[in-house]
C-alpha cells in the first residue's frame, strides 16, 4: 500500500495537491479499476490526505521562516543605511574640519619658512653691505696711499 500512496502522490502533483475530494476520487477509480479493496479505500485517503496536510505544514513552516530570515535581513540592511546616512554628514564634517586643520598648519609652515627667508635675506644682505665697507674702506685708504705714495709694502 506504501508503494501505491507513493505512486499516486507522484501521478497527482505530489501530495500539495491532495485534497479529501481528490484522494476519494482517485482511492474510487482505483477501488472501480480492482487495484484497491474497498475496505482499504478509507484509510488509503485517509493518509493521503495526512501526506497532503503534513507537507502543506512543512512548505508553510519553511516559507515562513523563509519570510522571517528576509525581514531580519531587509531590517538589518536598513539599520545599516540609517546608520551610514546619519554618519555620512557627521564624518564628512569630521574630514573638513581635520582638512582646515592641515590647511591652518601648512599655512602657520609657510608664513614660519617666508620669515625664515627674510631673515636669511636680512643677515646675508647685512654681511654683504659690511663687506662693501670693508672693501670700500680699503679701497679709499689704497686710494689715499696711492695718492701720498705712501703705499705699504708689506
Amino acid at each position: 500500500m506504501a508503494d501505491l500512496i507513493e505512486k499516486i502522490l507522484s501521478i497527482e502533483g505530489g501530495a500539495l495537491a491532495i485534497t479529501r475530494d481528490t484522494a476519494a476520487k482517485l482511492v474510487n477509480n482505483l477501488v472501480q479499476n480492482g487495484e484497491v479493496k474497498p475496505e482499504e479505500a478509507q484509510p488509503l485517503i485517509d493518509e493521503l490526505v495526512a501526506r497532503g496536510e503534513a507537507e502543506r505544514d512543512a512548505l508553510r513552516e519553511d516559507l515562513a521562516a523563509q519570510v522571517t530570515t528576509l525581514q531580519n535581513t531587509t531590517q538589518s540592511i536598513q539599520t545599516m543605511l540609517n546608520a551610514n546616512i546619519k554618519e555620512a554628514p557627521e564624518r564628512a564634517i569630521h574630514e573638513l574640519v581635520l582638512l582646515g586643520e592641515q590647511i591652518t598648519n601648512v599655512q602657520d609652515r609657510l608664513r614660519e619658512a617666508e620669515k625664515q627667508v627674510e631673515e636669511n635675506t636680512r643677515q646675508t644682505l647685512g654681511q654683504a653691505q659690511k663687506q662693501l665697507r670693508i672693501a670700500q674702506a680699503r679701497l679709499v685708504q689704497a686710494t689715499e696711499e696711492i695718492r701720498t705714495g705712501s703705499i705699504d709694502e708689506a
